[in-house]
């Protein structure tokens, strides 16, 4: 699941051809600032994203490859803020290795749990 979520590239071509630009992506989201419509857009899709996501992490945690007390909806907004980090460093930074990032989100999957759940931890 970690290496599918971060396999576009910047500049990458999508599956029509165009170009995949993450700078694109700020300046829309910049753009909600000032455009009501456009921001309710972006909302539902947001939603949209997020459900399908849900389903997702749901059929992962189904087949046991994912905790079977996680929360779906929880796992899912992780992971998009992952991508959307992720497509954020490309834009302000260049080519971001998703190596890096795959390894990275390993590594805090590897977490011992009897550490607690990090509700009790200020930071």
């Amino acid at each position: 699941m970690v290496d599918s979520l971060l396999t576009v590239p910047a500049d990458a071509e999508s599956d029509d051809g165009s170009r995949v630009r993450p700078h694109l992506v700020l300046q829309v989201r910049a753009e909600t600032l000032r455009d009501d419509a456009l921001a309710a857009l972006l909302n539902q899709g947001f939603h949209q994203v997020g459900a399908s996501w849900t389903r997702v992490v749901q059929a992962y945690r189904d087949s046991g490859l994912i905790n079977r007390d996680a929360d779906a909806g929880a796992v899912a907004r992780v992971l998009i803020a992952v991508a959307q980090g992720y497509v954020t460093q490309q834009a302000l930074f260049g080519r971001t290795e998703s190596a890096v990032l795959a390894d990275g989100l390993r590594g805090l999957m590897s977490m011992d749990g009897a550490a607690g759940d990090g509700r009790d931890h200020q930071s």
